[in-house]
């Protein structure tokens, strides 16, 4: 064949990404600071108030996805390696997808199970449930008025700073210390 393999091609590409993706923080979920913050793992929402991140190619839950960037890379720089070395053999062209395909599924499967077992398993939540915050005292950060939601800043040890809106049967001005009695719906409902 002349010319650069399609298949090394694949392998190259795949691995430079990679190699990049993992510098970055791509398996960890870590933020990559060059004068500035470059965020990785994904968008944070905010659902209702409630923060959650959602990174590594998330289906439900934390953790990482099979079908993460670093995964997927790893299977193309598996299928593109593999696929150069048996073409370099000269292997029939119909069966070398297949062996490539079938080698880079398990070096994935493998990576990913290695990645879950080391990574994800061993990190801390920074999930805050609200029911848990119930009793927990905060400070008003925007203004609460009877029928309008405001905003509450309760510091916990899981997540530090996390805001919350919150309710009252009151008008509570800003910087007024306030207790959490209950969760209603997506809101904390406050008490001075």
């Amino acid at each position: 064949m002349d010319g650069i393999s399609i298949y090394l091609l694949i392998a190259i590409i795949c691995a430079i990404l990679l190699i990049v993706t993992v510098a970055m923080g791509g398996f960890t979920g870590g933020d990559f600071d060059a004068g500035g913050d470059f965020d990785v793992e994904g968008p944070d929402l905010d659902l209702g108030g409630f923060e959650g991140d959602v990174g590594h190619g998330d289906f439900t839950g934390a953790g990482i996805s099979p079908l993460s960037l670093p995964i997927v890379l790893a299977f193309g720089t598996t299928f593109g390696g593999v696929g150069a070395v048996l073409e370099q053999q000269g292997w029939d062209s119909f069966i070398i997808p297949f062996i490539a395909m079938m080698v880079s599924v398990m070096t994935a499967g493998i990576m990913y199970v290695v990645v879950v077992r080391v990574f994800v398993k061993t990190q801390t939540t920074t999930v805050v449930h609200p029911k848990n915050l119930v009793g927990e005292k905060g400070i008003v950060s925007v203004a609460i008025k009877p029928g309008r939601t405001g905003q509450v800043v309760v510091v916990t040890t899981e997540r530090g700073r996390t805001l919350l809106p919150a309710i009252a049967e009151e008008a509570i001005p800003t910087d007024t210390a306030v207790t959490i009695e209950a969760v209603v719906g997506h809101s904390v409902r406050v008490k001075r």
